[in-house]
């Protein structure tokens, strides 16, 4: 079996990867403010993409203290999901999520992450337009895809470059045209390009499918836009499904004091350097906001040193635990 032909759960352990783990903290903290404004998170059912790991789920049981879970999977793994299943109260449901979302009960509020490995394609956008159409007021929801170039096909492509990318354009215009402003051009599709593009997508999938619930005065309020990069860049764009008087607590909730809480198209980038214990523990005794690479003992790059100086209480430490 080639790398290509690997499933994602086979080629990343999904609790060592340190740009995702910030993220999930970063979610933890915001959940909190919300729960700490008259949003109850903890009485939220959590819907989510587990895979063997179930990171997410013993993530948000422990810091969110949420005993109300479904797990989706759509590979045919279903005895290592039921071995590896943290928790009896976890509902797994071995389908797509096209298959699940039906069954969601619309009076229920939730936390829901389709927290795809691949790219924003036409079954991840009827995904994102279903649930929308489902989550009642008050109910948070993170959609992450792909954001990598080289995912989109435009790097190590046996083709001509302009047959590659004319190609590429074409398909991306078909499937992604009508949610974008203007049409999609070569130079949006590099790494810092194409996450912004991604998000307008996003943005406009939700905002359409909001605006097309029949239970009217439904909107959407965005919290969170993040890209970050552990091996493939992806991306993550969410918020709170609103309704006016929700939409007046969670303005009242001061959620934006959060330096984090990013309601523009442009992604807040999660880039923290891979260290060792060691190196982890210089930097923690002598960070400062005058510090710069040079003072290090240890290489580093200035961007990383800046997202580490941002990112330190979020940053996870590993250690290998011998049972």
């Amino acid at each position: 079996m080639s790398p290509e032909d690997l499933r994602s759960f086979e080629k990343f352990n999904y609790l060592l990867r340190p740009s995702k783990q910030v993220e999930r903290k970063l979610l933890i903290e915001a959940l909190h403010r919300l729960s700490s404004s008259g949003f109850p998170i903890r009485t939220y059912t959590y819907f989510g993409l587990g895979s063997i790991y179930y990171a997410d789920f013993i993530l948000f049981y422990k810091y969110l203290y949420m005993q109300k879970m479904i797990c989706v999977e759509g590979e045919p793994i279903p005895k290592r999901m039921e071995f590896n299943l943290p928790f009896p109260f976890i509902q797994l449901k071995m389908k797509r999520v096209s298959d699940v979302l039906p069954s969601l009960d619309r009076d229920e509020k939730y936390f829901a992450w389709l927290d795809y490995d691949n790219r924003l394609d036409d079954e991840a956008i009827r995904d994102i337009s279903s649930l929308i159409q489902i989550l009642a007021p008050g109910s948070v929801f993170l959609i992450t895809v792909d954001a990598d170039p080289r995912f989109h096909g435009l790097w190590d492509n046996e083709d001509s470059v302009e047959r590659r990318d004319g190609m590429i354009l074409a398909e991306l215009q078909r499937s992604w045209g009508r949610f974008c402003s203007m049409p999609i051009a070569r130079k949006m599709l590099t790494p810092h390009g194409l996450p912004p593009l991604i998000a307008e997508v996003i943005r406009s999938v939700v905002n359409e499918s909001a605006l097309a619930r029949p239970d009217g005065l439904i909107s959407f309020s965005q919290l969170f836009n993040f890209s970050y990069k552990d091996g493939a860049q992806m991306l993550s764009l969410g918020g709170m499904v609103c309704d006016p008087a929700t939409k007046e607590k969670l303005e009242a909730s001061r959620i934006e004091s959060i330096d984090w809480i990013n309601r523009e198209q442009e992604p807040i980038r999660i880039s923290v350097p891979q260290l060792t214990v060691r190196e982890k523990q210089w930097l923690d005794c002598r960070l400062t906001a005058s510090l710069g690479v040079d003072e290090l003992a240890f290489e580093l790059d200035p961007d990383h040193l800046e997202n580490y100086r941002r990112y330190q209480k979020h940053y996870p430490t590993y250690y290998e635990t011998l049972t």
